[in-house]
């Protein structure tokens, strides 16, 4: 059981990859290390839930509804701590 959260906390760390190289090329993606440490920890916590809640629900539609409500509200997180719409 615990081997797929490391593998969750694993694969939260790719899309990190995007800002580490971007940095590398252009000077306006601008990551602290704080900045890293943030994401990856709102990735993975964005992973545990969503497969702790997809695990538990036995229904089809209802563990559809349960991941497309999980997904939106990790892009509504992502929107505002990026831009700062509401």
């Amino acid at each position: 059981m615990k081997n797929i959260y490391k593998k969750i906390a694993t694969f939260a760390a790719l899309p990190l990859l995007i800002p580490l190289i971007a940095m590398q090329f252009t000077d306006e993606v601008q990551w602290g290390f704080f900045d890293f440490i943030f994401a990856w920890v709102f990735f993975t916590i964005f992973g545990i839930t969503y497969y702790s809640i997809a695990k538990k629900i036995d229904s089809p539609y209802k563990r559809a509804l349960a991941r497309i409500a999980i997904i939106l509200a990790f892009l509504v997180v992502w929107v505002e701590l990026a831009v700062g719409i509401f």
